[in-house]
């Protein structure tokens, strides 16, 4: 585990490899800590919390029917969310663990297809409070699909990817119109005329619309990555093709308005006169990989 301050300096602080294995993506929390699952081959996952100096304290194991988890983020009521995979990758779970390290399920089950998944998969949660993520599956006549994971209840399809050469959807984000933004992956390394692009989807009506495609091999291919800047455009990496093979980092002006602040949590929840407070929240929209970034404002009420 490393931090790099604002000026350069780099700090290192190991951990037992040997024991833990390795460390997932960190999710940050107003605890001042940092939870992560550490894991090694041959072992189930540990859902570890971790100090900003590297002490860790393991808080859960996950059971061999519980799958491994694939992306964790915290939630606005302070509990953590993930997506995690079971059946070498042809069944899925939605589960919830506290701060504390309590398990518990959200959906217990659902199927990714008879092929699995081969591709990202996504997981966050909408401004409405539901659980929004991507299914892509790859490989097979089953189409790509995109999925709307309400809280409690079932999974309910909200679009699918019927052209699997050009349609394979990977991480969302929610952008400041309310609207979920993500990409799809094409098939184009494969050789078989595929191409990446960029998609809004309407959460409330299902309404899907290509923004953008990319036909010209030396603009990028997904895997890709987007976010919302403060200006209100889309920055996105795509790590394959580009001009010389590496990747890309790409802009999409799709006239979106500059995301507002968001403040999603606050600890404590209660305190006398003069406590201060700490507000959890961003500064721009949803970020679509599990590591948290988010910004924080103390103030004393």
């Amino acid at each position: 585990m490393f931090s790099v301050a604002a000026g350069g300096s780099v700090a290192r602080y190991p951990f037992n490899a040997a024991a833990q294995g390795g460390g997932g993506p960190f999710v940050a929390s107003p605890d001042n800590h940092l939870y992560t699952f550490f894991g090694k081959e041959g072992s189930t996952p540990v859902f570890t919390s971790l100090t900003y100096q590297g002490a860790s304290i393991p808080l859960y194991t996950l059971s061999a029917a519980q799958g491994n988890p694939y992306v964790t983020f915290l939630s606005a009521n302070g509990n953590f969310y993930g997506l995690t995979l079971m059946n070498n990758t042809t069944t899925a779970g939605i589960f919830q663990l506290t701060p504390a390290g309590s398990f518990s399920w959200v959906v217990p089950s659902f199927p990714t297809g008879t092929y699995g998944v081969y591709y990202n998969i996504g997981l966050i949660q909408a401004g409405n409070g539901k659980l929004y993520g991507t299914l892509p599956q790859g490989g097979g006549p089953t189409p790509a699909r995109s999925t709307k994971l309400p809280w409690m209840g079932k999974i309910q399809t909200i679009h699918g990817f019927t052209q699997l050469n050009i349609g394979i959807p990977e991480l969302l984000l929610e952008a400041s119109d309310g609207m979920l933004y993500g990409t799809a992956q094409g098939r184009y390394m494969t050789g078989f005329n595929g191409y990446s692009s960029i998609f809004r989807l309407n959460p409330y009506t299902g309404a899907f619309t290509t923004l953008y495609n990319f036909t010209d091999p030396s603009q990028g291919e997904c895997e890709c990555y987007m976010i919302q800047g403060t200006d209100g455009k889309l920055y996105g990496e795509a790590s394959f093709a580009g001009t010389c093979g590496g990747g890309t980092i790409f802009v999409l002006d799709a006239g979106l308005p500059p995301p507002k602040p968001l403040v999603s949590l606050f600890e404590p929840q209660s305190g006398p006169v003069g406590q201060q407070i700490l507000l959890w929240g961003r500064a721009c929209s949803a970020q679509p990989r599990s590591r948290s970034t988010a910004p924080q404002l103390r103030l004393s009420l």
